[in-house]
């Protein structure tokens, strides 16, 4: 929604975090280290002047330096986590989307042109009512990047609670339980546990969207998740608004909508104090003050989606 300020801003400062974290972690490019000199044919004179090969790898090892230093006293990503911040951009496809409501985001309102984002979409919703469905640019816009990915794992970043919601949020399985609602429990404790809490702020409290915050029709989160595999909740979008949108867009294969696509709410005021929402420096560091806030906790939960998305090994040293 275009009034909720966290989720954009923490999107925005992780995304930079992960760029300085992987820019850090490339140097020194070793397409740049000079040959050795062959002692055969060079002088012997230690003093003697750098090639134009070495003085731009000394520049390189210099910046490589810098580099990391900066990160780690100014910011607080010791060596550990820049690798690890590294290796997630280089072995994940992330799409980030800070204001998928851009018009109600630049308008500080949370509808776009009057109509709900996030009750634009073909789940749970009865067939007289296919024509209020991708009525939006946000809904449009999700829905193209969604066909044309298999995405596992999404998050959505709303505000009005602190609670992280999973499927499902629909009143057709009101009282059911998704099919791997265990698993949506594990990893939603994960991402509390992780986010952690701060002065004046308990860890985030999760379950089901429909026991902790409220089913709706139309919902984004529970479409991402069973819009391909669950067809007799899915129908045809025929909207009238912004000229159209072809019926087939709506029409899903089983190579798109199976994610485990979890809602965060993160915080009660849409747009919380500014002494709550924490400072720069440290944004991985769970401990409980004053650097601690709204936006370093969904830093480390959006990045804790990041990770999860694909199991693997990492060996820290031999």
């Amino acid at each position: 929604h275009g009034n909720e300020r966290v989720g954009p801003t923490s999107l925005l400062e992780m995304a930079e975090l992960l760029a300085e974290a992987a820019h850090c972690e490339s140097l020194p490019r070793m397409k740049y280290k000079p040959e050795e000199r062959d002692n055969n044919t060079t002088s012997t004179n230690s003093n003697q002047p750098d090639t134009e090969e070495e003085a731009r790898w000394k520049e390189e090892l210099f910046a490589a330096s810098s580099c990391r230093t900066s990160l780690d006293k100014e910011k607080g990503i010791p060596s550990h986590h820049r690798r690890w911040l590294a290796r997630l951009v280089a072995t994940r496809r992330t799409i980030i989307i800070p204001t998928a409501n851009a018009l109600g985001y630049s308008r500080d309102q949370r509808e776009e042109d009057g109509i709900d984002p996030n009750r634009d979409f073909p789940f749970d919703i009865e067939e007289k009512d296919r024509s209020k469905c991708m009525q939006t640019t946000a809904g449009r816009s999700i829905n193209e990047l969604f066909r044309s990915h298999l995405f596992p794992i999404g998050l959505t970043f709303h505000g009005g609670m602190e609670v992280i919601g999973y499927e499902w949020g629909a009143p057709t399985y009101l009282n059911k339980d998704a099919p791997d609602a265990v698993a949506q429990n594990a990893i939603a404790s994960a991402y509390s546990r992780y986010a952690g809490a701060f002065p004046r702020h308990v860890a985030y409290d999760f379950g089901t969207m429909n026991d902790k915050v409220y089913y709706v029709r139309g919902g984004m989160e529970d479409w991402a998740f069973a819009g391909s595999w669950d067809p007799d909740r899915v129908v045809k979008c025929a909207p009238k608004t912004l000229g159209g949108y072809p019926e087939e867009k709506t029409k899903y294969n089983n190579s798109t909508l199976r994610a485990f696509n979890m809602l965060v709410e993160t915080s009660n005021p849409k747009t919380p104090s500014r002494n709550d929402l924490g400072k720069r420096n440290n944004p991985l560091d769970t401990a409980i003050g004053g650097d601690n806030g709204h936006i370093a906790r969904n830093i480390r939960l959006a990045l804790l989606a990041m990770d999860v998305v694909e199991p693997y090994v990492s060996i820290r040293e031999v």
